[in-house]
């Protein structure tokens, strides 16, 4: 099956010209969403709505509200119309464990334990992927488009009435309403391929292969750098190599984000740097 423009001959460019008949490993960045500003998206009321869920669910998660807050979370899935992601992720089947999700919310309680603030990061969706365990890409991005899926398919409902591409009737999306705070339902207009499978377009520049935020990349870019900085004014002069090798590695494999956790409650301030830079460099 051949690619959206293709299927329906057209040559858009605004958007991201999706595989009709497979998945790519593509994702929704939510800093570079937040700079689109095209005709029929507007991507600072996206950017909006992202941050206003991740503060609700840290507030909902610090007032002691865990099951609001696990419910939260495991109510979005993810949407094969948009046609990128891994398709390895079953949010119904995974979403609904409450011992899945403990884990996600845990390092907020850990950094609030130690007397710090997480108002900055609490306004940071990335705060998931960079430091909770088993909250890689696939599930921020499905989790971004969830919660923005009414305005995605404003802006594919605008492009279709552009292009004069049809539309059917009949798809059903979930988003996130910032004003109730709650899940919302509702039926929708979109395009469908041969197979009468619905789809979703996305603002092109939003889209990337890989995520620039990383638990490994902020240990690289900043904690390290930081290491160095204050070696090299004690005469020492230390590789990031070695830095991993004394620093990461003696806590096992797999455990950097818990040595990004360790690394934000000593130094709070190299989290927000990273996380400000990240939206600025977007």
């Amino acid at each position: 099956m051949a690619k959206f423009n293709e299927y329906f001959r057209c040559n858009g460019k605004e958007y991201y010209n999706p595989s009709l008949d497979k998945e790519e490993k593509h994702f929704i960045d939510p800093n570079k969403i937040g700079k689109i500003n095209i005709p029929g998206f507007n991507g600072q009321s996206a950017k909006q709505r992202i941050a206003s869920f991740c503060t609700y669910a840290f507030e909902l998660y610090l007032s002691g509200d865990l099951a609001s807050a696990y419910d939260l979370l495991s109510i979005p899935k993810e949407v094969n119309a948009t046609r990128i992601g891994w398709g390895k992720v079953d949010y119904h089947g995974k979403g609904t464990s409450y011992d899945i999700l403990e884990p996600v919310f845990r390092p907020i309680k850990v950094i609030k334990d130690a007397g710090l603030s997480t108002d900055s990061m609490s306004k940071h969706i990335e705060f998931f992927t960079i430091i909770a365990p088993n909250f890689a890409e696939d599930r921020l991005s499905d989790l971004i488009t969830n919660i923005i899926c009414d305005f995605l398919v404003e802006f594919t409902q605008f492009i279709c009435t552009e292009q004069n591409i049809p539309m059917v009737s009949g798809a059903e999306i979930e988003y996130f309403d910032e004003s109730t705070k709650k899940w919302c339902t509702k039926v929708v207009e979109l395009p469908v391929d041969e197979l009468g499978r619905p789809i979703i377009l996305i603002p092109n520049k939003s889209v990337v292969d890989t995520y620039p935020f990383r638990a490994d990349s902020f240990v690289r870019s900043v904690i390290f750098e930081s290491l160095q900085s204050k070696a090299l004014a004690a005469g020492e002069k230390i590789s990031k190599k070695k830095l991993w090798k004394k620093e990461v590695r003696p806590l096992g494999k797999g455990m950097t984000k818990k040595y990004v956790l360790q690394e934000i409650i000593r130094n709070p301030k190299l989290f927000d740097y990273y996380l400000d830079r990240l939206e600025f460099f977007a």
